[in-house]
């Protein structure tokens, strides 16, 4: 449902996949390219913008298991700044790259303990100061 152009999806549209997942958006020669919204049947929500059929941009997806991310993205990863809330209450809030926490970054824990420094493939990596929720600290 929505507009064509040369026999492709072009301008606003609603395309519905046999397995009930949904995209809502901008279209530009066939592929997602704007803003859009993704509902896969699975529970996952992607609301934002999009590139050449890739999420790329700003944007905020919601996974079925409750965690959230919202910020920036590039080829369907995770990219540039943003902010991850998982389902059980920790938080990421910084730097991204290829999906994996990448440059400064600050880590809150449900426990209390909270990381503020680099990160390098997802791991603590350079230089950064932990503090545990007991008062401990360590700087380095």
């Amino acid at each position: 449902e929505g507009e064509w152009k040369n026999n492709l999806e072009h301008g606003q549209g609603v395309r519905t996949w046999t397995n009930g997942d949904v995209y809502e958006g901008a279209w530009k020669e066939g592929k997602r390219e704007g803003e859009g919204i993704l509902r896969l049947i699975s529970g996952e929500v992607y609301e934002g913008e999009w590139k050449n059929n890739e999420r790329d941009g700003k944007g905020k997806n919601k996974w079925a298991n409750g965690n959230v991310y919202e910020g920036e993205w590039k080829k369907n990863a995770l990219e540039g700044r943003g902010k991850y809330n998982w389902a059980n209450g920790d938080v990421y809030e910084g730097a991204w790259k290829e999906g994996k926490r990448e440059g400064e970054g600050i880590l809150r824990l449900i426990s209390g303990e909270v990381y503020e420094g680099e990160w390098k493939n997802n791991e603590r990596d350079g230089r950064g100061k932990n503090k545990w929720a007991n008062g401990n600290v360590y700087e380095g």
